[in-house]
């Protein structure tokens, strides 16, 4: 009787380890997937987009199914080191977004953290084949008022609250009132149907990328530049605009042509008293004289 017990004990003992295990791993599991949620919001959802396409870079949706596990590990935690070895996905990737993905400085350990919530998402939100699609979802509306800030934000005529620099120092758009921007960064023009007002505005707001991260350390944009910001560029994208009230061309072609007759002026005046002749003509003349 006493070693029945002893054997009911020890089963009861290993399925209650067993079950405690299980437990434990699921935990863990849930864990990581919340920690890989925040980073994801933090770092990566200003670019991909899950289940939806448009973002920055590729759609995020069964990732895992698509790449093998070694290669998204390495593409999160070392971009650089792919495109320098020529990997053969992520020059395809390159050439079908026009850019590559920037090194964030996300750490193995943060990386498997992205992967797994990324995985229990597909998990836990597959889609019905037989749901109905999703309501497209409105735009939002923004007052005449907002676009005319976020215009002279992102052009510096009107200066970022803490100090920032301006967007088009490092970024452009295609606009008939915008003269030119910088090249250092994508141009914008599209921004706004490729990454939505969401994604447009968690980018303003994280700067996930590692110039950009370095560009507003301690000078991040206010709730209202972000609005306003976004708010012009849905302009810039949706309203391409009427043609330029001033003729940009003949007006520099004709400031650059003043210039140059005032120049022109200015050295004449200048050098109005100057020797006009050979330098030893006089002496020369003299010598003609004495012979």
């Amino acid at each position: 009787m006493a070693t029945q017990w002893k054997i009911r004990r020890s089963s009861s003992a290993i399925l209650f380890s067993a079950l405690l295990g299980i437990t434990w791993g699921e935990a863990a599991e849930a864990q990581d997937a919340a920690q890989g949620q925040n980073l994801y919001q933090t770092y990566c959802a200003a670019c991909h987009a899950i289940g939806s396409r448009g973002a920055l870079g590729p759609d995020l949706e069964g990732v895992h199914e698509r790449r093998e596990h070694d290669w998204l590990l390495a593409k999160i935690v070392e971009p650089g080191r792919l495109v320098a070895e020529g990997d053969p996905v992520t020059m395809e990737l390159i050439d079908e977004y026009g850019m590559a993905m920037a090194s964030l400085g996300i750490t193995s350990d943060q990386a498997e953290s992205i992967l797994a919530y990324l995985e229990q998402l597909d998990v836990a939100e597959a889609p019905d084949p037989a749901a109905a699609p999703d309501e497209p979802v409105e735009a939002p509306r923004y007052s005449e008022k907002q676009v005319a800030l976020g215009g002279a934000l992102f052009h510096g005529r009107t200066r970022l609250e803490n100090r920032g620099p301006s967007c088009n120092a490092c970024h452009n758009v295609d606009h008939p009132d915008v003269l030119g921007g910088g090249n250092l960064s994508v141009d914008l023009t599209d921004a706004y149907s490729r990454m939505g007002a969401a994604g447009l505005s968690g980018m303003m707001a994280s700067a996930p990328f590692p110039v950009m991260r370095r560009a507003y350390e301690g000078r991040s944009l206010t709730d209202e530049e972000i609005q306003a910001l976004t708010a012009f560029l849905q302009r810039v994208d949706q309203e391409p605009g009427d043609p330029p009230a001033v003729a940009y061309g003949p007006m520099l072609l004709g400031t650059g042509a003043g210039g140059v007759l005032i120049l022109m002026g200015l050295f004449t005046f200048a050098w109005r008293g100057r020797r006009r002749g050979a330098l030893y003509k006089d002496v020369f003349d003299r010598q003609v004289k004495s012979t």
